[in-house]
């Protein structure tokens, strides 16, 4: 049965055709084959005395010591990825360890948000109560500046009062004396009236007079105007003649 699924291949290695059978895919035997007669072409061309034989012996040595070179550093990557492994084993736990904390971590952050939301909470009302006192404070203190100004303006007029008491007879004696002022200034001042509607009357009977000589010279020039005019008339009649 398993003959039945060989795969056969025709490759060329060093100029020489073979039939290559295996279980592999034919592009794989054809890469195998072409890696072969590739490291042989080039031992050859660095040995061109060499026969086939040796050629393919060297080849083979080279090969081999590329396997056994790869083969080395598989098991060294093998070795390095047990070391990979048990560091993330490592890791993991660690990662577990720290998830551990963190859950623990996070149960304590809950726990402290609602111990902080209730503090939020207490100094929110405080705050309010604090914003209230502090208004009554405010009331009070406007309603003691009121009465303060109040209590100044009462000081300020009393003191008005009793300076206006203590000054009240000079000033009585100064308004004396200034009626007494005024009442001679409305003496002249009524003089000066009277003499004034005379002035006026006397200005008003020279204002008539003068209306009454402009128009007797108004009319005077209007007749020595006719006159005027006749004798330039006589005159021209006389030209004429």
């Amino acid at each position: 049965m398993r003959e039945e699924h060989k795969n056969t291949v025709n490759v060329t290695i060093l100029g020489q055709q073979y039939k290559i059978k295996g279980y592999e895919s034919p592009f794989h035997i054809q890469q195998i084959a072409h890696q072969v007669d590739q490291k042989m072409k080039g031992i050859a061309e660095l040995n061109p005395t060499l026969d086939t034989a040796k050629t393919a012996v060297l080849s083979a040595v080279n090969i081999a010591d590329e396997y056994a070179k790869l083969l080395e550093e598989n098991n060294q990557l093998l070795e390095e990825s047990k070391h990979v492994q048990l560091d993330n084993q490592k890791l993991q736990t660690e990662h577990e360890k720290l998830l551990e904390e963190n859950n623990q971590l996070q149960t304590e952050k809950n726990s402290l948000q609602k111990r902080s939301d209730g503090l939020q909470a207490e100094l929110k009302q405080s705050q309010e109560q604090l914003d209230k006192e502090r208004q009554g404070f405010r009331q009070l203190l406007d309603e003691y500046e009121l009465l303060k100004a109040q209590y100044t303006e009462l000081e300020q007029k009393h003191q008005s009062l009793q300076d206006s008491s203590t000054q009240l007879p000079q000033e009585l004696q100064r308004q004396r004396e200034v009626n007494e002022q005024l009442e001679e200034a409305c003496k002249e001042l009524q003089q000066g009236k009277q003499q004034l509607q005379q002035e006026y009357v006397e200005l008003e009977q020279e204002y008539v007079e003068s209306q009454r000589m402009y128009e007797e010279i108004k009319k005077e020039h209007s007749e020595l105007r006719i006159e005027y005019e006749d004798f330039l008339k006589l005159l021209d009649d006389q030209t004429k003649e």
